[in-house]
């Protein structure tokens, strides 16, 4: 689990993966991930993305072969956070950009070697509101 503090999900026991970059947002959070990471192909999955897609994974990690990686497109708008990056090739390029102060996934994602990946409507599913979570708890 990424996290911007050590022991925030403690309870759960599982790994955590600490931001290199404090306050840095999800860049940062995935220069660590990449940094930890065992294969050079990783997946990466907001926590507030419930039932991920298995075979939309699976899609964008074919995608990936010979790219900086693979990120589906859904409603016009580049989902970075269900995504797959190749860690020798997008680490040197998070790094980068963290140094000169860029925040922004969508910045590394325009500046890479990216293979995007259109999905329909409603395929990557998010939880930001009260609303998204009472219609994803009415309709399982």
């Amino acid at each position: 689990i990424s996290v911007d503090r050590a022991g925030r999900y403690a309870n759960l026991g599982l790994p955590e993966i600490v931001d290199g970059t404090p306050d840095a947002g999800p860049l940062a959070a995935l220069q660590s991930i990449l940094i930890a990471a065992r294969f050079d192909t990783v997946a990466v999955l907001a926590c507030d993305m419930p039932d991920p897609d298995i075979d939309l994974l699976r899609e964008l990690l074919s995608l990936a072969a010979g790219a900086d990686g693979a990120v589906p497109v859904q409603d016009g708008r580049i989902q970075p956070l269900f995504a797959v990056y190749r860690r020798d090739r997008v680490a040197p390029q998070v790094q980068a950009l963290l140094a000169r102060g860029e925040r922004a996934m969508q910045t590394l994602i325009h500046a890479g070697s990216f293979r995007e990946l259109p999905v329909p409507p409603g395929r990557i599913q998010n939880i930001n509101t009260r609303e998204d979570y009472e219609a994803l708890t009415r309709n399982p």
